[in-house]
């Protein structure tokens, strides 16, 4: 009887679990004002003598369009990366379009 009570109370457990389970997943999520940004992101800009030359709305409507934003977890953009059995980090490169 000690053993059919326990698998009774294990049952009820689970199904209690199920439907909790099924609560947290259902419930939705708030939208955030201002939205909050993990990690870092890199993208290229002007250079401050090319920005203050004759030509700097032309390189920037360029760049504008040539531009690529880069999304890391790290500050410096390292990736990790298997060399002869050991893991080593490696500045990762960001290309242009």
């Amino acid at each position: 009887m000690q053993r059919k009570q326990f698998e009774r109370k294990l049952i009820q457990l689970f199904f209690e679990q199920r439907n909790l389970s099924k609560q947290i997943s259902n419930s939705g999520y708030e939208k955030l004002d201002p939205p909050v940004q993990r990690g870092w992101r890199r993208f290229f800009v002007l250079r401050k003598d090319v920005a203050r030359s004759d030509d700097a709305l032309f390189f920037q409507k360029l760049l504008d369009k040539i531009n690529t934003i880069e999304y890391s977890s790290r500050k410096d953009f390292k990736v990790k990366r298997r060399r002869l059995g050991k893991k080593i980090y490696i500045e990762s490169e960001q290309r242009l379009e």
